[in-house]
């Protein structure tokens, strides 16, 4: 699956944000934030719950 360079550029800001960011693969999504960021982290753990 190839991204496109303005999604993959939305993708950054939006993690530098402190956003989580869902992110297709072949098989499944996967959602990310940035490791750094506690909030965003906290924002990651209320998706899964």
């Amino acid at each position: 699956m190839k991204i496109s360079e303005k999604d993959l550029s939305r993708a950054v800001d939006a993690l530098l944000a402190g956003e989580v960011v869902v992110m297709p693969t072949d098989t499944v999504y996967g959602v990310c934030a940035r490791a750094q960021d506690e909030q965003a982290v906290q924002k990651l753990y209320a998706l899964k719950r």
